[in-house]
């Protein structure tokens, strides 16, 4: 039965801090989202350990020892870099930016997440017990100020009105993002005389964003984890933290803070001990407190083991609470979903007002919603899904719980108000915290058809759309599916070849079931499934798309426009547009019905071709009848009619028959000084020899001209491709032309630019380049990029003893087609090319959720995606890619080795004394034979080094010819200086060309590459290459 734990923590800390609150009237300003604010170019600061405060601060070699000094000193527009270190300081914020011109204060390398560049921890063991109240951060009065990449540590403290982080005095426009805090505490006893207020926003401050921080392991006793408070204080927002293991409230809003958004949290063992799952002083807390507060949003949060997910309440002495809303938030394993009322000296319930409660998930919680007295003709909360609670609903007062309808409320005891189903909601992975909804859930669908996107928000916890079509029930919206593939459903009775095809509909209480739909080039299929399915049936078919044609009606689905009915085997046509039961025969020879035996499916397909005004999707709906024409049930039951995306309808490509088909080349004309033009006709043509007109053509430039691709559709060129092609580099270039339809490739022509090195007042015919030996590609030193002077860390003369990378000239013979980037010798140009072409058609896309879920959401996944397909990353045996973790040199040599198709040389040992046996030695071997890598003086190579920033990029410059990179990018890293000798130049070349980048205005050369910043590195030197970036 009901009992105090549910009324969450003891609050008489609220009378002990109410006598010391000051209320200041503060003029709010504009809401804060997360765009970053961009700020004004100002000076670059440095604090390091081993800095001294007399120093100017203005550069690496000559920092600031303290994080106090700069904060006493920055100006608006400036930002300060802290070494990584560990540091004792109490912080106290003595400056102010102004806007568009705020000052940042960041550890070194910072790259907008937790966890990126050198870790700056703050740690206070050292002050032992602190009991004067004075936080580990102030800050007062100040504004356009920007904290980030910090952590703040081990700040122990005893007594009440202890402080930790402090945001007061009117202060606005703070953003604190992306630091820690951990180990806060106040381990006094749990008696009301100790209380730790961890982090307080209060007295007028406005427009603070608190984004993407972890704060763990608080001990506040009598306290709070995070405190927003005073009716002056507002616009705050608190979004993308993670909370875990505290002692009591997480967050909380009090004495009339107003416009406060706490959004996108995750919040976890929230007075709940992780160790045995018992609860801190046997009192429960709630993770996000309402208690005096005002027009606040609650949103998208995810809350697991707590004392309670969500509390309403007006406590004794605070001011009202009314205007909040919580929407699409999820609220699992706990003793308390949500507790809506007052607080219990308060009996008529005035106090508590405007409480909305909209599409939130409360999963096997003791409880899953607690109502006590409130102005019920203002508390609205429908499409909450409640599933295994223990007990539903607890109104021991017998309260109006207010408006509710469209709940779903499943398993635990009697369903609360506003039921709507009882049904499993069918939760994709509940036991692994995706409460997001299968195929065929009753909560699809089935919320308030009249919900605005001001009561529910326009997308759902996952990000994505709240609405795709009826509101479903629930925190997670239902997305439409994507035809999954070609389909092969034989209509016989027997619903084992549609085992892949997700249910559209489902319904319980009936006999029709669930019905599934599929289609292919020829046929749209539909399967029902149920028991005693009926004699007879009606399947109507939206046909365009569109409600407003066909048989217009709602009185079974919303919406509905049917312009096809199949009716026992037999299809009809609608006459006209209007809701009347009007039907023309057409006949049944293009419909095909069949059940089998037992009546528990139903198996039906139409011709596409019988279906005039076909539409890219359809929406459908059916009603299953018995002998007697009597309904026995509709799918869907109601809402709206499921939709499937078509199949495309396609033909197989005419063959195409590379013997009868053509490839012709014009003699090149001189257009401008050095530049040469020729015209290139492709006729495409079938086994008899006609033209094969509405074929795509693309042409590849195997010497990295120009004009590297081009497609061009004839099809209204009969079977025939015109292209310009021009050259301002290579004497010669090969072109290749393919099908695009068939994928083949026809025999490659060779195009002699001659032209463009005679003067541009000569007749270019008179030297149609007959004498092979004019071509300079066979002498090494007329080509910049040979010249091994050129190339970084070339000569091992210039460093000796500091370059682990130098290496001898590379081979520099032309063997094979090479490309413009490269240097000559080392690449085959033209099997690299079709290499990764026929790696990317026959590799399947890869599906991260499926196969590797750590980078589904990752900045790299596309980069990696790709090189999973060409082969050249692998994942590891759990399943994941880990791209943030650090690559070795092995895994780095084996990756060039994989991705790129090497011209032979005539190394065949590296002689490292360290890679006998080793999985990597082969790779390693190919590239020390053509240069791109060597080892250390001692002789070895050091494969599981991991490969610093610096070196990965001189491996990859010695790659390239640096004349042809482009100089795109005018960019100077500030710390280059730390960068080898022999590295310099080869990180300011590929910084110029885009191939890397830096961490703000900083390079980190001795930082360690991750296997998503060398992937992405990779796939950006690629794609300079004309020829391979039209692919890739």
């Amino acid at each position: 039965m009901l009992n105090s734990k549910w009324l969450g923590q003891k609050r008489s800390l609220k009378m002990i801090l109410a006598a010391f609150l000051v209320i200041f009237s503060i003029h709010s300003g504009l809401s804060v989202t997360h765009a970053q604010t961009t700020s004004a170019t100002g000076t670059t600061y440095y604090v390091a350990t081993d800095g001294d405060d007399s120093n100017d601060g203005m550069s690496l070699s000559t920092p600031w020892r303290t994080i106090q000094k700069a904060m006493n000193t920055a100006a608006p527009g400036d930002t300060v870099n802290i070494r990584g270190g560990t540091y004792t300081e109490r912080l106290n914020l003595g400056v102010s930016g102004t806007a568009g011109n705020y000052i940042t204060f960041q550890n070194y390398g910072f790259n907008n997440a937790r966890d990126t560049g050198e870790t700056v921890i703050l740690d206070y063991t050292s002050l032992g017990t602190v009991t004067d109240g004075v936080p580990y951060l102030k800050i007062n009065n100040k504004s356009y100020v920007r904290i980030q990449g910090l952590t703040f540590q081990n700040y122990n403290v005893l007594g009440a009105m202890q402080r930790g982080g402090h945001i007061t005095g009117g202060s606005h426009h703070i953003e604190f993002q992306y630091n820690k805090i951990l180990k806060i505490q106040n381990n006094g006893a749990w008696d009301g005389t100790n209380a730790l207020l961890n982090f307080w926003i209060d007295q007028g401050s406005h427009d603070v964003l608190f984004y993407g921080n972890e704060i763990g392991e608080i001990h506040s006793n009598y306290g709070e984890t995070m405190t927003i408070a005073n009716d002056t204080t507002t616009n705050i927002t608190i979004e993308n933290n993670y909370i875990h293991d505290t002692d009591a409230i997480a967050i909380d809003m009090a004495w009339g803070v107003n416009n406060v958004t706490v959004r996108n949290n995750y919040l976890e063992y929230i007075s709940v001990k992780r160790s045995d799952g018992s609860y801190w002083y046997n009192s429960p807390a709630t993770a996000i407190y309402n208690d005096g507060g005002n027009s606040n949003l609650i949103e998208r949060n995810h809350i697991y083991k707590a004392g309670t997910g969500f509390s309403a309440l007006s406590e004794p002495g605070l001011p009202n609470v009314y205007d909040i809303m919580f929407r699409n938030n999820v609220v699992e394993h706990s003793n308390v979903g949500i507790t809506i009322g007052t607080w219990y000296s308060n009996t008529d319930g005035s106090t508590v007002s405007n409480i909305s409660a909209f599409n939130n998930t409360f999963y096997q919680n003791d409880y899953g919603v607690i109502i006590r007295p409130m102005v019920s003709s203002t508390v609205v909360w429908k499409n909450n899904l409640f599933a295994s609670n223990l007990i539903n609903s607890a109104n021991t007062t017998n309260w109006n719980v207010g408006s509710t309808s469209n709940n779903l409320w499943y398993g635990g005891d009697a369903p609360g108000p506003g039921s709507v189903s009882t049904a499993n909601p069918g939760f994709t992975d509940a036991a692994n915290h995706d409460f997001s909804l299968m195929a065929g859930s009753p909560a699809i669908n089935a919320g308030d058809p009249g919900t605005t996107n001001t009561e529910a928000g326009t997308i759902d916890i996952a990000g994505n759309a709240r609405k795709v079509g009826t509101i479903d029930i629930g925190a997670y919206e239902k997305q439409a599916t994507s035809p999954t593939g070609p389909v092969s459903i034989v209509v016989d009775g027997d619903a084992s070849d549609w085992s892949g095809i997700p249910v559209s509909a489902f319904a319980v209480g009936q006999n029709p079931t669930s019905i599934k739909a599929a289609s292919d080039s020829e046929k749209i299929y539909f399967l029902i499934e149920g028991t005693n399915l009926g004699t007879y049936f009606d399947l109507l078919i939206n046909s365009d798309n569109n409600a407003s044609t066909g048989f217009i009606s709602t009185a079974v689905w919303s919406a509905a426009g049917d312009d096809y009915l199949i009716e026992n085997g037999t299809l009809f046509a609608h006459v006209g547009n209007s809701p009347d039961w009007n039907w023309a025969v057409l006949g049944s020879a293009q419909v095909s019905a069949v059940m089998n035996g037992g009546g528990t499916v139903r198996e039906i397909s139409v011709d596409r071709d019988a279906l005039s005004g076909l539409a890219a999707s359809i929406t459908y709906g059916y009603t299953d009848l018995d002998a007697s024409w009597m309904n026995q049930g509709y799918l869907p039951a109601y809402g709206e009619q499921p939709s499937l995306e078509l199949a495309e309808d396609t033909v197989e490509p005419e063959v195409i028959d590379v013997t009868a088909s053509s490839v012709t080349v014009s003699s090149p004309t001189v257009i401008a000084d050095g530049i040469a033009q020729a015209t290139i006709q492709v006729t495409l043509r079938n086994s008899s020899s006609q033209p094969l007109a509405g074929r795509q053509v693309a042409l590849t430039a195997n010497e990295g001209s120009s004009a590297v691709t081009v497609v061009d559709d004839i099809t209204n060129l009969n079977g025939e491709a015109s292209f310009t092609v021009t050259d301002t580099v290579y004497e010669t270039v090969q072109y290749t032309a393919q099908d695009v339809a068939s994928g083949v490739y026809l025999s490659p022509v060779q195009v002699n630019f001659i032209a463009k090195l005679v003067d541009s007042g000569t007749d270019p015919g008179t030297d149609p380049g007959t004498d092979p030996g004019t071509d300079p590609g066979t002498d090494p030193g007329t080509d910049p990029g040979t010249d091994p002077g050129t190339g970084p860390g070339t000569n091992s003369g210039t460093n000796p003893g500091k370059d682990p990378e130098s290496t001898s000239n590379p081979t520099q013979g032309q063997t094979g087609i090479s490309m413009k980037m490269f240097r000559k010798g080392q690449i085959a140009g033209e099997e690299l090319l079709r290499s990764i072409k026929e790696r990317l058609q026959s590799a399947p896309s890869v599906n991260p959720a499926a196969q590797f879920p750590d980078i589904e959401r990752h900045w790299a996944f596309p980069i990696m995606e790709k090189l999973v397909r060409l082969g050249v990353i692998e994942g590891y045996e759990d399943g994941s890619l880990r791209p943030d973790r650090s690559i070795s040199r092995a895994e780095f040599s084996a990756m060039l080795a994989k991705l790129l198709v090497f011209v032979p040389s005539g190394s065949k040992s590296a002689n490292f004394t360290d890679i006998n046996g080793h999985w990597a030695t082969s790779a390693i071997e190919t590239l020390a034979g053509h240069g791109i890598v060597n080892g250390y003086d001692d002789g070895t190579f050091r494969p599981e080094a991991a490969i610093t920033r610096e070196e990965l990029v001189v491996m990859m410059m010695r790659l390239v010819d640096l004349a042809a990179l482009p100089q795109a990018i005018d960019i100077v890293f500030e710390d280059i200086s730390l960068a080898g000798t022999y590295a310099t130049q080869a990180i300011e070349a590929a910084a110029r060309a885009g191939i890397v980048q830096g961490y703000g205005s900083v390079f980190q050369p001795k930082g360690e590459a991750s296997r998503a910043e060398t992937a992405a590195v990779l796939m950006r030197m690629l794609k300079l290459e004309p020829a391979l970036g039209a692919i890739l």
